[in-house]
């Protein structure tokens, strides 16, 4: 198999990294996604295919100071180490203790570095806390990246998640994110029934969360974060949306 995978992998990935590749991906149980992420191949393909995205969108370079807000299993760090191995810093975040502790074990690096937060969330950190300060220092940070994150959220998390976004990024910086905006009735809504049903039943708490587009850019304005471009329906597979947004001049 591993060989196969470099195979297919191995295009994907500039010629002066490919030395330093690590085949190391998550148990496919603990990949919380779509039925295509159980593809080792899909899988790895996803991570390169959203580095040069964030290249294209965000400046992304070996130079940037990375912030992986919902880091899950490491996937955007896996793409990352493919591409800009020498990358300046990454620090991955996740709510979820399972899946900071394998990152931990399998992809840490000096400068890869994965830390746990216990908040709240109903879906993956029940006993969590309520979500507070972010341990980033203000304006320490290039590119945030919240992937699948808000689509698992409420307004009021949402809200204080962009505060601390807008807190961390520094002058000229991004954040890219994906959601589940619609023009809708209500400024949001868990679960709503008949939503997106080719991609099967609403499973459990904060599934799918739907946020009203003016309620969301309603709340990015307050945080001091401005809507530099909105994507609809853009993923393939989940049709998120995405957002690019930029810090605010003050």
């Amino acid at each position: 198999m591993r060989s196969v995978l470099r195979s297919i992998i191995r295009p994907l990935v500039p010629q002066q990294s490919r030395s330093k590749i690590s085949f190391t991906l998550p148990p496919k149980s603990m990949r919380f996604c779509t039925g295509e992420w159980q593809d080792d191949a899909y899988y790895f393909a996803s991570a390169i295919r959203e580095v040069h995205r964030l290249k294209t969108l965000c400046s992304l370079s070996e130079d940037s100071k990375f912030l992986d807000i919902g880091s899950g299993q490491g996937r955007m760090a896996i793409g990352l180490q493919a591409v800009f191995p020498g990358l300046r810093s990454y620090l991955g975040l996740d709510v979820h203790a399972p899946s900071v502790d394998w990152c931990n074990r399998h992809l840490a690096r000096p400068n890869f570095q994965f830390r746990h937060v216990n908040y709240w969330n109903d879906r993956y950190n029940p006993q969590g806390r309520p979500p507070d300060r972010l341990p980033v220092r203000d304006a320490a940070v290039d590119i945030a990246f919240l992937y699948s994150v808000f689509t698992h959220m409420r307004l009021r998390d949402i809200e204080q998640y962009l505060g601390e976004v807008a807190r961390v990024l520094a002058s000229g910086g991004w954040c890219f994110l994906t959601i589940y905006a619609e023009e809708w009735s209500r400024p949001e809504d868990e679960n709503p029934t008949d939503y997106l049903s080719e991609l099967g039943a609403h499973t459990g708490a904060l599934h799918h969360v739907v946020i009203d587009r003016k309620a969301f850019e309603g709340l990015c304005v307050r945080s001091g974060l401005s809507v530099a471009r909105f994507m609809y329906r853009s993923e393939d597979v989940t049709k998120q949306s995405a957002y690019l947004l930029s810090k605010t001049s003050q």
